[in-house]
């Protein structure tokens, strides 16, 4: 069988065993899911248009977050390339988060680790990050336009503790345009910038 792809129909917690999807043509019991880089599975239910899983994190992957319009990959085990003992797999827990921002989210959390955001709705386009504190110092936060959209980020100390005068920053209009800003002392300092401006 092939892989099916759909989406997350709304926000999932890291824990969450049951969650909606745009489509479940084609989905069966006892597939396995690829939700962004997080492997769940299997698939126990299906109830309209939600689908339950028994466990989250699998594969060797970490349970996260995820945001409405993340894309859900599913199939049978076998439509999954599986590493043999030993081998390198593309998505260690190691890695960077990767997260899709959707319509319902406007606050970006704190991660614990490195995260990659990338927003992707056309109706939301601000969005806000608190301040890290200082058990968070050297993760670095990427923020990506997934859409061709001019988003805005906030974060009301102002990035490089630069107060009002570097508050917001304001994503260009292009898919591809990010921010990646570090945490370090409690505050969000600029890594880099491809067409976006601070003010």
């Amino acid at each position: 069988m092939s892989q099916i792809t759909t989406s997350l129909s709304s926000n999932i917690t890291a824990d969450a065993l049951r969650f909606a999807v745009a489509s479940v043509t084609s989905l069966e019991v006892g597939q396995i899911g690829l939700i962004d880089h997080e492997f769940v599975g299997p698939i126990t239910a299906i109830s309209g248009l939600v689908v339950e899983v028994q466990t989250r994190g699998s594969e060797g992957t970490a349970a996260a977050i995820h945001y409405a319009t993340a894309p859900v990959t599913f199939g049978d085990p076998a439509d999954f390339q599986s590493p043999v003992a030993g081998e390198l797999v593309a998505w260690p827990p190691s890695a960077p988060g990767y997260v899709t921002l959707g319509a319902t989210t406007t606050a970006i959390p704190v991660p614990s680790k490195d995260t990659v955001y990338v927003a992707n709705s056309d109706t939301t386009t601000g969005y806000t990050i608190a301040d890290p504190d200082v058990s968070h110092n050297g993760v670095r936060v990427t923020v990506m336009a997934g859409t061709a959209d001019a988003y805005t980020l906030t974060n009301t100390s102002g990035f490089n503790n630069g107060g009002t005068a570097s508050d917001v920053a304001t994503f260009g209009g292009a898919r591809g345009d990010n921010l990646v800003i570090v945490a370090q002392g409690g505050r969000w300092n600029v890594e880099d910038l491809r067409n976006v401006t601070l003010g």
